[in-house]
This record gives structure tokens, sequence and C-alpha cells, in this order.
């Protein structure tokens, strides 16, 4: 198979019909190659520039209709020419005077975008075109008037002026300059160019006739009496029967074009008609008589007036009046009701050349434009449409011709970039809007990826649409056009054509600068604390554990030291928070110049900092202490007043104290309370002597696995209530007791760790659970209103992958639906493994049961994980609650969660409320639940029954 690529749009050689085939003189030239080779031929039509685009990317071997320049000669063997092809300027038959480049300047010219006439024009300084998308929109665009001076090649101009019924109001002016057609391979394939040159060496000069009959309508060899003449000029003797027989051939010619003539108006489907000056009909010719206004035989004789409705007749009469003063009138339509229905025709009218003296009439042609009319009034629908649509997107809407010139603009992209689309439409391309060093650097990651260069521009941005097909999104610099910078959110797709070729791409942008901006003020209050900066407990939690990994691989030590200052609660007390946060700030300060810049300094809350250092044995973190007493030694002025502040450090040392975090916190709190009982304004480590907790903590195992097997355990419920509207109970919160016989009440934040590392945790939190979901039925079956149990779930619980049938089990044995369980899950344990996290909660939510986050502000939960965790909740923290009435930043952070819940459609619950002060702030801030000492503490389920029962069983 041969595949040859070739301009589509260059009748009549090549050009498409309506329904989209290729045809022409050069497309039945090769179909006749083809049955000459026995070589199939695959001809690919496009536009000339994508043409030459698939040559240069071999996806075909032939290129047709090409002009031989020394730069293709690098490239491409040629053919030898097989066309002429001149291209000449063009003027309406009303203009003369131009006959060359000097008197064409001052003239508005035609040309199609990319035609070679643009160059030649440009370099003779001519530069007052008018571009057109195609040869067909150009010389439309001269037969409508908006140009009357184009250049254009002669043989499509000669075609397209027919076609147009405008070639008596156009004249040739003179050639611009000529060129030849060619055939042309890739260079060294000898063997195609061998092949090319034999298969259209084989078509006879009959068949190269025919095709130039059919195409060109003119005959290809000279006529016989050309040759006859020549014999005459040599034998004068044979003058008379010569002329006898060009007489003959003449009279055969004038037959042959007459027949010819007459199948071409038998071909014509418009109406034809010929009228006088006052609209009579003289003569006429129709293929469809239904179309006539009256019957043919009654038409002739009539005038316009007599057989149409007044407001045609005025139209007709109105383009003769003007044909009659310009020589033609074209374009004037009128609608005509006829006995099947409504029509639209189109008139083009042209004065007949007549003596003086002679009656003036006029050939008129008159179209069916009903259906174009009909597909004008859809497109017309379409483009109001679309319109409404691109001023009503939210988003930006930005779209581009192949080379990247804007084409729409819609007001989401004005809003976002403060261009008007008069600015950029047809001016610019997106590249404007757009970081030159972010488009290098995307240029060179699609090169890699591609493996070919890829240019710095528009092309980086469309490649990978272009390439693969899919859209391609991404986060970019956008530039308005005020110079400020944003965050644009931008998705590209190609827009094909109705064959399929890339006709522009598409862009949609959101403007993602205020997400970005809350994102990462979201991340300076999750990762850093808002009075010092300092880095807060989360960040301190991912840099240690950072740090230890790195320690474990290098066999290092590392010092962790808790710092507190001592009599800090004096300061606030006697002068004020404000004096408070001022005197935090400056000793964060002193801190942070006193360390290496690998060590990390950071604030817990209150007066609690926290020191990491990498890479430090004990005498150095006892340097490190020493120093740290030394700096913050000094008074501290602020205002008026002179503080003098001593501070309390506990040090724990990796490996010697613990391997975690948590028990290296664990030491370092325990040595800096040492230091504080030992007077303060000292640094104490964690020594064997603290062992005593260990010991605490082994003993706690041993006899929580006796209370397990003895039933020691039980479940107090602390009631929960509405605030928002009428006060009212809503729920119960299921919390674990421990009543030893000997050791007394232990607290579970003492013994629930210790029952997750020893493996105790999954026993007690089936007990916990299956009690709980009992005692609901039971109150409900004993007549208490119908209210939520909320149960804690563990790490180690929530990581069981069978969690889902287990808590379904225990309903479905207890008989208690699943609306009436709430289970919560600390905002830690949810981002440790989020993906697993969301997958566990949707599992549990198609089954029923309400999830909520506890303890929420005290970890970091991702903004994107969070509206997609399967919840209905947040609990606030009790930490947070504490302080509200004191602490600006607990304030702010509980306000902060109120808002945040609200916005992602979750409620909230306070938890720890003790005061009225509290609770009137909570309330004021629209938080729905809460919990706490101020209603009432966790109650033993018979003191809970009893509780409801004495005026909450409303």
């Amino acid at each position: 198979m041969l595949r040859v690529a070739i301009d589509d749009n260059y009748p009549p050689y090549v050009f498409r019909d309506g329904s989209g085939r290729l045809m022409g003189y050069l497309v039945d030239s090769w179909k006749l190659w083809e049955r000459k080779t026995g070589v199939r031929v695959e001809l690919l039509g496009s536009d000339w520039s994508t043409a030459q685009q698939r040559m240069a990317n071999r996806e075909v071997e032939v290129l047709d209709t090409a002009f031989r320049t020394p730069e293709r000669e690098r490239l491409l063997d040629f053919s030898a020419p097989y066309e002429p092809i001149p291209v000449s300027i063009y003027t309406h038959s009303s203009i003369g005077g131009i006959v060359d480049l000097d008197t064409l300047h001052g003239f508005l010219v035609g040309v199609k975008a990319g035609d070679a006439c643009v160059e030649e024009l440009a370099a003779a300084g001519i530069d007052t075109v008018q571009l057109f998308a195609s040869y067909q929109a150009l010389v439309r665009g001269a037969v409508e008037g908006r140009v009357r001076v184009f250049c254009l090649d002669e043989p499509p101009a000669n075609y397209l002026l027919y076609l147009n019924s405008a070639e008596q109001w156009f004249n040739k002016a003179f050639t611009l300059y000529s060129g030849e057609f060619h055939r042309a391979v890739h260079k060294g394939d000898a063997a195609t160019l061998a092949l090319l040159q034999r298969g259209f060496t084989e078509i006879t000069a009959g068949e190269e006739k025919a095709l130039r009959e059919k195409w060109m309508g003119i005959p290809f060899a000279l006529s016989p009496h050309t040759r006859y003449l020549g014999y005459a000029l040599l034998v004068g003797s044979l003058v008379g029967a010569l002329l006898l027989i060009w007489v003959v051939t003449l009279r055969r010619v004038v037959r042959q074009r007459t027949a010819k003539l007459e199948a071409t108006l038998a071909a014509i489907p418009d109406l034809m008609f010929e009228l006088g000056l006052d609209g009579r009909y003289h003569d006429y010719h129709s293929p469809r008589t239904d179309l006539l206004a009256a019957p043919p035989e009654v038409l002739l004789g009539k005038r316009v007036s007599d057989v149409l409705p007044p407001d045609a007749a005025a139209v007709c009469l109105s383009a003769l009046q003007e044909a009659l003063t310009t020589g033609h009138s074209v374009g004037r339509q009128f609608e005509l009701p006829l006995a099947h229905g409504r029509f639209w025709f189109e008139l083009s009218v042209a004065r007949k050349p007549a003596k003086v003296g002679d009656e003036t009439r006029f050939v008129v042609i008159s179209r069916d434009i009903t259906e174009r009319k009909r597909v004008e009034e859809a497109l017309r629908a379409s483009e109001a449409l679309k319109a409404s649509v691109l001023a009503s997107a939210a988003c930006g809407i930005v779209a581009t011709d192949r080379q990247g010139l804007i084409t729409v603009f819609n007001p989401g992209a004005e809003a976002i970039f403060g261009y008007c689309a008069d600015e950029v439409v047809g001016r610019v391309t997106p590249t404007l809007f757009h970081d030159h060093d972010e488009l290098a650097a995307i240029a060179e990651a699609q090169s890699e990826a591609l493996g070919y260069p890829v240019e710095v521009g528009f092309d980086a941005l469309v490649v990978r649409a272009r390439t693969t097909g899919a859209t391609d999104e991404r986060e970019m610099i956008g530039i308005r056009k005020d110079g400020r910078r944003i965050s644009v959110r931008i998705s590209v797709t190609v827009m094909c054509d109705a064959q399929g070729e890339l006709a522009g791409y598409l862009g949609t942008l959101i403007d993602m600068t205020e997400h970005k901006e809350a994102e990462a003020s979201i991340q300076r209050l999750a990762h850093f604390d808002s009075l010092t900066g300092l880095p807060n407990r989360t960040l301190l939690n991912e840099r240690v554990r950072h740090d230890l990994a790195r320690a474990h691989r290098g066999h290092e030590s590392l010092a962790l030291i808790f710092l507190d200052l001592d009599r800090f609660k004096n300061v606030n007390d006697s002068l004020g928070h404000r004096i408070g946060d001022d005197l935090l700030v400056q000793l964060a300060g002193r801190l942070k110049r006193a360390v290496r810049d690998d060590d990390t300094v950071s604030r817990l809350g209150g007066d609690e900092f926290v020191l990491l250092l990498p890479n430090t044995d004990a005498d150095g973190a006892a340097h490190v202490a020493t120093k740290l007493l030394e700096v913050t030694a000094p008074p501290y002025c602020i205002e008026q007043h002179e503080l003098v502040c001593t501070v309390s450090l506990g040090i724990a040392l990796y490996p010697a104290d613990g391997d975690t975090f948590e028990a290296l916190s664990r030491c370092a709190d325990t040595a800096m309370y040492r230091a504080k009982q030992r007077g303060r304004n000292a640094y104490c480590f964690f020594t064997a002597e603290m062992q005593e907790r260990s010991t605490r903590m082994l003993q706690i195992e041993n006899e929580l696995r006796r209370a397990v097997v003895h039933g020691e355990l039980r479940l107090h419920y602390q009631p929960q209530f509405a605030l928002v509207g009428r006060r009212r109970l809503i729920g119960a919160e299921a919390l674990l007791r421990w009543q030893h016989p000997e050791l007394g009440m232990i607290s579970p934040a003492e013994f629930i760790p210790i029952a997750e590392e020893c493996g105790l945790i999954l026993s007690i939190g089936e007990w916990v659970l299956r009690t709980a979901v009992l005692q609901m039925r039971l109150w409900q079956q004993a007549g208490l209103p119908p209210i939520t149990v909320a149960v804690n779930l563990s790490a180690v619980q929530f990581r069981q992958a069978n969690l889902t049938e287990w808590v379904s089990r225990i309903l479905d044995e207890e008989e208690l639906p699943a609306e009436y369980l709430e289970l919560e899950l600390t905002e830690s344990v949810a981002m440790d493994n989020p993906l697993a996290a969301i997958e566990t909660m949707d599992r549990l939510r198609r089954r029923g049961v309400r999830m909520s986050i506890d303890d929420f502000g005290t970890g970091y939960s991702s903004m994107s994980y969070l509206k997609r965790f399967r919840v209905h909740k947040l609990k606030i923290d009790r930490s947070f609650v504490a302080d509200l009435a004191a602490d600006p930043d607990d304030a702010a952070i509980v306000a902060a969660t109120i808002g945040l819940a609200h916005n992602l459609g979750l409620q909230t619950i306070a938890e720890g409320v003790e005061s009225e002060a509290q609770l009137a702030f909570l309330c004021a801030k629209g938080c729905d639940e809460g919990q706490g000492y101020l209603f009432s503490p966790p109650l033993p389920a018979p003191q809970f029954e009893a509780f409801v029962r004495d005026g909450w069983l409303v």
C-alpha cells in the first residue's frame, strides 16, 4: 500500500464534497495510477501544513501538490513537474488600473491564511491583507463583497468563481508568480520515486485528456485545425481544402460546446429566469417545477408582482435595479409560501449585454436555501446556547486554535486573569498567563517522557493532551494582568473537527489561590504554634520519628529535653495573659538561639517546650542544658516590667531511656518534674530510680489480665446534651472504669495503653461494645428514650480487617438497631493510614453505624482526607475547652473547629464542659452538643437510669 498526503482544499485538483469525500482531478489520477500499477493507494487529505507534517513524521511515503524549494530538496526527492500553477491577483470588474505590484498598494487584498501569497505580498511591502480560512471562504468573501481584490492560484480561482457564478464579475489583473506541482518522496527513496514515474507514464494521452475535460473543462491536446494550419503554411495548394476542414471542425467545436453548455445548465439545480427591468418573465430554466411560484405554462409574460407575494416581489425588483446600476446583485433573500411548505430563496442577478436601444434584460438565478436557513437557525441557537454556557460557567474556559491563538475567553477566565476577552482573543496564546520558568520545567519533563524536544511555550501546555488524547490536568502558577501570581488548576483537552482532525484545544481553569492560602494557613496552624512560631506537637512528632530512624541506622544517640517555666502561672495571674504571651515569645527566641540549626525547639502548649537534639550524647545534652539555663536566666523586659524567670529541664536519651517518642517523652517529663521537685532552675537526667513507673506498668498489666477474667471492669455512662435549641438528652458516652480491690480506681489513661501493648485490648474492646449495646437495648425496653451510645475504638481495634463484621455481629446478637450506636475514633488513629480509614468508615457507614472523630485538634487531619472521612461529628478535645476563657489560642481553635465542621456538613460535640462560661462560649459559636461535669459526671448504669428518669425523660 502506498500512503499519499495531499492538500484537500485545492479545487478542481482535490477537494471534499458535501459528505466529506475526496474528489477532483488528482483523486481520479491516483485511482487510475492504482489500476495501472496494482498498488493500493491511501489518500490522506488534510490542510497543507498537516500534510507536510505527516511527511516529516514519515506517516506517508508520498507528498503530492508540492512546490520544489531548496529547503525541501534537503529532505525530499521530487518527480518531474506535472502541472504549472500560476498565482494571480484578481479584481472586481468595477475596479481598473491594477496591473502590477506597484498599482496594488493601498488595496485590501484577500488571501488564504498560510498561503504563499502572504509572503509574496509582504516581500513587496503590501501588508493590508484579510485572511480567510480556506480557498472557498476566500472566494465566497469576494462574491459577498467583503474584499474586492484577492490573491489565489489560478486553477482553484477559476473553478470556485464558476461555482459561485461570479466569473463575469472578477478579472485577472496580473500574475504574481508561477510554480509547478511535483510529487515528492523521502530523500533517497529511489524505489518509490521510480514506481511513481512508471505508473503515471503508463496513463495514456486519451486517459489524461478525459480526466482534464472532466475536471478542467478544456481539451488536453491541440485542436485539429491547428495541426492542419501548419500544413497550410507548408503547402499553399491545400489552403482551400484546409479552410473547409477548419469550418467543419469549428462547427463541430461549436456543437460540442453548445452540448456541454446545455449539459451544464441541466446539471444546475437552481431556478434560472430571464427578466426585464419591469420584472416580466421572458424565459426560464427549472429542473424543479415544484419550486415555481406559478405553473410554467402561465409564467412567461407575467411580472414578478403578478406571481410573487408583495415582499418577495419587492426584493426581486430591488435586485434588478441594483444590477441595472452595478451590473450585478447578489445575496438578496426572500421567503416564498408554496403548496408544500414555505421556502427561502437567494437571488444572483446579472445584467445581460445589450445593444443601444435594445431592452435591458437580466439573468436571475434563484437558489433554494431553505435547508441552509434551517442550519443557520440551528447554528444561531447552538451559538446562543454556547454563549450562555460560557457566560454562566463558574470556571474559566479558554479555547485556542491549533497554533494556540485564543479563540474563546469566557467571563470566568476574565475574572481569573484580569484581562478582557477583547484584549486576548485572536491576539495572544495562553502562555501570556504562565511563568516562563515553569513552562521550561514542564517542557523539559515532557521532552524526557516523550523522547523528543518539546518547545518552551504553548506546546508544553498541550503536548501531553495531544499525544495521549486524554485530559491533561495540572496545577500551575498563573500571572494576572496586574502581575499578581495565583495558583490555577488547568485541564487541557483536544478538540477535533468532523473529520477527526485536530482543530484546537479547550482549557478549563479553577482559581486555587484562596484554597491554597487556606490550606497553607491550616498547615501552619497544624504544624506551628500560633504564638511563638515554633513547631508544635505534630511537627515535633514527625521530626522525632525521622531523627530516631536516622539514629537507629547510624547507631547514634539522641537527646529529648522537656523544658518548663517555673511559676509561669504567677505571671499570668498577676500581670495578665498578654504579658505572659510576650514572655513566652521572648523565651522561644532565646531557646532557638542557644541550639544548632539541626536541633528542634517546639512548644507543646502553655509554658511547655520540648527540644530535640539529634546526634547528642549525655555530655552534649548536659552542655546544652547548662547553656539553656544560662540564656534563660537574664531578666525579660516586657513593657514596664522586668521579669526574672527560671526553667526546669528533664533529659531523656536514646537508646538508653527508650526508642520511641512516647517512651522518651515519658522519661523526659518524669525527669523534668524531678528537677522541679529538687528546687527548680535545674536540669535532671532520667535515671534508674525512675523505673518505678515501669514497674507500675508491669504490675498493671498483670492485674489487668486478672481483672478481665474476674470481671472487675465496669462501664460508666456520661450524658451528652444538645446545646442548640432546647437542652435535651441525646446520648451517652460509654467510659471504661477499673476498680481494683487493692490498688483502688485505676485510670483508663493508665491501663488502656498497657492493654493495647499486651494484646488485651481486643477482648476488652469486645466486652465494652457488647455491654454498651446490650445496655442501650435494655434501657429502651424499660421505657427510656432512644438515645445513642458512643463507644471508643482503640487503634488496635480499628486496624482489624473484620471490624465491620464484628460490630454487625454484636448489634445483631444484642438486637440493637445500628442507628443507636456511634463509634469514636481519635484523630491520630484515623490519620495513621487515611486510605484504610476511609475504606473502614465506608463499610461501617453502609452498615448504618455512625462515626465521630475524638480529640479533634490534638492531631493533624489533612483537609483533603477529612472531607472524605465518613464521619458525622467532630469531638472537640477537653484540653481546648478547659482554657477557653483564659487562652485566646484555645478559643480560636474551638471556634475554627466548629466553623470547619459546619462547612463540611458535620456536627460538633465538646467534651469536658465544666463551667457556665465554657457553655456560653460554645453556644455562642454554634457548637451542637456537649458533655462534662457541668451536666453530669460519668455514672454507673443504675444511677444513669435514675438520672434520666429524674428529669431527662422528655
